[in-house]
């Protein structure tokens, strides 16, 4: 008994002793634990490491740092398809800063809300080289653009979205004035005849006395109507420089009468183009536009679009001319373009013009022009198209309604409402991406519908609710609209994107390839950030709440293995955890070095191509979408 009890009490004080045991070890993990989640996790603005957390500039500094190659050979690889010759430039150095904006924390401490601002500051220390470097490579953005489009021939039939654009920016800004232009002349003339007539009437004199009368009174008299002079206020009103303004202009009499003379070059009633469209432009640069400012009312695409074609002026360009021609200072100058735009072209003939359109907006008036083609034939030239009043510009008609008209024997308009929705609704024609789409639902349709709207699969839905067409054959009218704008324009205008550096090859400095290059491809396709760089710094605050939404992530309070992952990305797109380490290299279709093996898909289409990706922490499978061939090597996107 004594040995059964010994032996008891032995196996129970070696259960005890490894009780203990493993409460010590607990004990320990328990301590490393807390001195872990103490130092690495940050879940409040009490935590050891907040400061660092929330911003680095003052701790242990990060860098990075980049290699370029330069393709010294560039142009015998572009003419001659010449193997590339690439010469190593580098590295260059960045230190980068991070800071957290606009922290939150949970109840419960286990999650975090910020937006992260990320710069880079150049280090010439650790660089070799300057940021100056020029380097020719690849364009990553004409790569894009061409991989979104499906090649070449399509991403010139998209191009026809902005060269659209460019036509109707033109139509709504300076075709309204200069068409206003060449209507203001012959009321102005004949307001002015009738005043003159009444007033040789009055004082029984010659002709030519009773115009030195009137342009006296119209360039410097403040009373109305003039003291001494025959009519009423409302028949002088339009015609008075100075008494809308309460002062006298100061205009001398030879150069009133000289701006009167129909005959004299640049005159307020000659009936020239020249004429009208020097008083439209000049009117725009020193009454509505600021003084000095440049005539380029279609920045930043102009040089794209209409390059060289409307002069760069200014107010003072056109206070030189006026003094030239006229005699008159820039103040005089001033007051007879304030009085020629707003107390007569505005009141005597922009509004008459308008009622005559049923339209509210000058702006309004170019829209007509694309969509029915009937407001340039107004003019004393008589043409339809905008081409033969601005040859220059337009080598043939941009209007749809002259191309249904001239090119296919159709007599099809738009309504300035039916043109807005298809050209600038939500996903208006103007943009390249949403011509392939519209490219794509015309086909789609046409295919269910075959001719027929009431097939099963038929449904004009999208097209209609999308871009307002209700009908097969309208659809397939904008497509071959789109095409002869591509032949017409998109063919011109290319080209000088491409040389500007827009092309599969470009050239920048390193500064631009790194923080800022404006690539004049994306200007069209991506308007609304036409930035190519590769690390892209932002330079404010500011500038990240406007570029980016908050992202959301795990503190790691609760579990340490999820400290930094992602929860929402930028407030949109949700990412479940999955709390598994990477698979060993390699993945299906990838070598050793993470890269994608060529030919991998040739022996079987069906191949399976992943790969581990550590920002979303899990295997990702690439979906083939088609094949393509680029410059004569066939791809798989």
């Amino acid at each position: 008994r004594w040995y059964v009890g010994g032996g008891a009490a032995a196996v129970l004080g070696g259960a005890l002793i490894l009780a203990a045991s493993f409460g010590f070890f607990y004990g320990v993990i328990a301590l490393m634990n807390a001195g872990i989640v103490q130092e690495a996790v940050v879940d409040n603005d009490k935590a050891g490491r907040y400061d660092m957390w929330l911003d680095n500039t003052d701790f242990t500094p990060m860098y990075e740092c980049h290699s370029f190659y330069n393709l010294s050979n560039a142009v015998q690889v572009m003419n001659a398809g010449a193997l590339p010759v690439v010469t190593e430039h580098g590295p260059y150095c960045y230190r980068l800063v991070k800071s957290k904006l606009d922290v939150e924390w949970s109840d419960d401490e286990d999650k975090v809300t910020y937006n992260e601002w990320q710069r880079f500051w150049w280090e010439p220390s650790l660089s070799n080289g300057s940021q100056s470097d020029r380097i020719v490579n690849i364009n990553p953005a004409y790569m894009g653009v061409l991989g979104g489009a499906g090649g070449e021939v399509a991403m010139s039939l998209g191009f026809a979205g902005p060269s659209t654009e460019g036509v109707l920016m033109f139509l709504e800004t300076q075709f309204p004035r200069d068409v206003l232009a060449m209507h203001t002349h012959a009321p102005l003339a004949a307001a002015a005849a009738a005043i003159v007539s009444s007033i040789q009437e009055a004082m029984n004199g010659t002709e030519a006395e009773a115009e030195a009368a009137f342009a006296g009174a119209w360039a410097n008299s403040t009373a109305c109507p003039p003291v001494g002079l025959p009519g009423t206020c409302a028949e002088w009103r339009p015609l008075l420089v100075s008494a809308n303004q309460s002062e006298a202009s100061g205009v001398g009499a030879a150069a009133a009468r000289r701006l009167w003379d129909a005959a004299a070059p640049l005159s307020l009633v000659s009936s020239a183009q020249e004429s009208s469209e020097f008083w439209s432009a000049a009117a725009w640069l020193c009454v509505e536009g600021a003084a000095n400012h440049v005539f380029d009312p279609l920045a930043p695409t102009t040089k794209y679009i209409y390059p060289g074609a409307v002069p760069s002026q200014t107010c003072a360009d056109v206070h030189q001319q006026l003094n030239a021609t006229f005699g008159l200072s820039p103040d005089q100058s001033d007051a007879v373009l304030q009085w020629w735009l707003e107390d007569f072209q505005r009141e005597e003939v922009a509004v008459p013009f308008m009622d005559q359109f049923g339209v509210e907006q000058l702006s309004d008036l170019g829209w007509i022009q694309w969509g029915q083609g009937t407001v340039a034939n107004t003019t004393a030239a008589g043409e339809a198209s905008v081409s033969s009043l601005y040859p220059q510009l337009f080598p043939s008609p941009p209007e749809y309604a002259l191309f249904e008209s001239e090119e296919r024997d159709k007599q099809r308009t738009l309504s300035v409402a039916e043109a807005k929705v298809l050209l600038n609704g939500t996903a208006g024609l103007f943009s390249m991406v949403a011509v392939g789409d519209f490219g794509d639902a015309t086909l789609e349709t046409i295919e269910h519908c075959n001719g027929s709207v009431f097939r099963p699969r038929c449904n004009m839905k999208l097209l209609n609710e999308t871009w307002g067409v209700d009908q097969i054959k309208s659809a397939v009218d904008v497509l071959l609209y789109l095409e002869y704008m591509s032949v017409h324009y998109s063919t011109r205008n290319l080209p000088r994107v491409f040389a500007d550096g827009g092309g599969l090859i470009t050239n920048r400095t390193v500064y631009e390839w790194t923080y800022e290059a404006i690539d004049p491809l994306l200007l069209f396709a991506q308007p609304d950030d036409p930035n190519a760089c590769l690390i892209c710094n932002m330079t404010s605050a500011a500038e990240v709440r406007a570029m980016q939404k908050p992202s959301e992530f795990y503190t790691g309070k609760k579990d340490l293995s999820k400290i930094g992952v992602t929860i929402l990305f930028e407030d949109e797109a949700y990412l479940p955890y999955y709390n598994y380490p990477p698979p060993g290299y390699p993945v299906g279709g990838v070598n050793q070095e993470g890269q994608f093996e060529p030919f991998v898909m040739d022996d079987n289409p069906n191949y399976e191509v992943s790969a581990w990706d550590p920002d979303f922490l899990r295997v990702l499978t690439l979906l083939p979408v088609g094949d393509e061939t680029i410059k004569g090597i066939k791809m798989r996107r």
